[in-house]
């Protein structure tokens, strides 16, 4: 049960367990052991399933916080929608209406999710990657025709804020871009991930052919359309500079 002292009391022996061979990791829903020399992973939960998939999803980010650093690419707390076979990346802090925005990306606008909360970037050359999570959203379990489990192409990194007066979309500039991205990030201090964190970041922010900004939307009315129209001027502005 969730209440078992194991998972309540930060002075049990095991948190404070060292080991050459594995890393002991203490979160709200599990405990684990986490090779770091080999890809495996121990765990012990109070209840791994499909329906309640969030033990799942956080045990499979333990493991990929070893493994992303050295794979250049990071965990992003953020909603990602599926646009002609490219990926949009909306980061911002709780409550800014990530979930919401992918849920109603998907009933309003018929548009695939490859995650509502979380996501993983990797850069590839030139080009930004995202990866869906092992789970996505409420509502959105596997094989949900609304969930798109394929990695894809990001043509859009916007960082998502709420604004009373509906939609909008400003530019920002580098500096405060990464500010945001860092703040969302997903780390877990265990692994080290820092060092590498800011290096990521900054080849994210400078990467081409990406949108980036700042936007707030009206819940209930599609903002695609407005967006997608932004997003075409941005790249065209980009080709005639280059």
């Amino acid at each position: 049960e969730d209440r078992h002292p194991l998972w309540n009391d930060p002075s049990q022996v095991f948190t404070k367990w060292l080991d050459k061979e594995f890393l002991a990791v203490s979160q709200r829903d599990f405990i684990g052991l986490i090779s770091l020399y080999k890809n495996e992973a121990f765990a012990l939960g109070p209840m791994f399933s499909e329906q309640n998939p969030d033990p799942i999803d956080n045990l499979m980010m333990a493991v990929m916080m070893k493994l992303l650093p050295q794979r250049k690419a990071l965990a992003l707390h953020a909603a990602t929608v599926e646009i002609e076979d490219n990926a949009y990346v909306f980061f911002g802090a709780s409550g800014a209406g990530k979930s919401t925005l992918a849920n109603q990306s998907h009933e309003l606008d018929g548009k695939r999710v490859l995650g509502g909360d979380q996501i993983y970037l990797q850069l590839r050359g030139s080009k930004v990657i995202a990866s869906p999570c092992t789970t996505t959203i409420f509502g959105f379990p596997r094989g949900h025709k609304g969930w798109c489990p394929e990695e894809k192409t990001v043509a859009g990194l916007i960082h998502l804020v709420q604004n009373e007066s509906g939609w909008s979309f400003r530019p920002l500039d580098q500096s405060t871009f990464l500010e945001y991205l860092l703040r969302e990030s997903i780390q877990w201090p265990e692994f080290c991930q820092a060092p590498h964190l800011l290096e990521i970041t900054s080849d994210l922010s400078n990467s081409t052919g990406i949108l980036r900004g700042e936007m707030s939307y009206r819940l209930g009315q599609s903002f695609w359309p407005q967006l997608l129209n932004i997003s075409k001027n941005s790249l065209s502005n980009e080709d005639n500079k280059s």
